[in-house]
């Protein structure tokens, strides 16, 4: 799997101001095309996540 590396911009979520962010460019993508991104952990673990089981959705 061969990708580009990006340095993204400081953003901010719900009043974390996130820095650092790189992302992936796929030269042969196995994201479904109506996924924008996909956040890894290092992201995700300054929220607070909720869990509904049975709604099958995090908030």
């Amino acid at each position: 799997m061969n990708a580009l590396l990006h340095r993204l911009p400081k953003i901010q979520l719900q009043g974390v101001r996130i820095e650092g962010l790189r992302g992936l460019q796929f030269t042969s993508t196995i994201i479904p095309p109506e996924v924008s991104l996909v956040l890894g952990t290092d992201v995700l673990r300054q929220f607070d996540l909720y869990v509904h089981p049975g709604q099958g959705e995090i908030v």
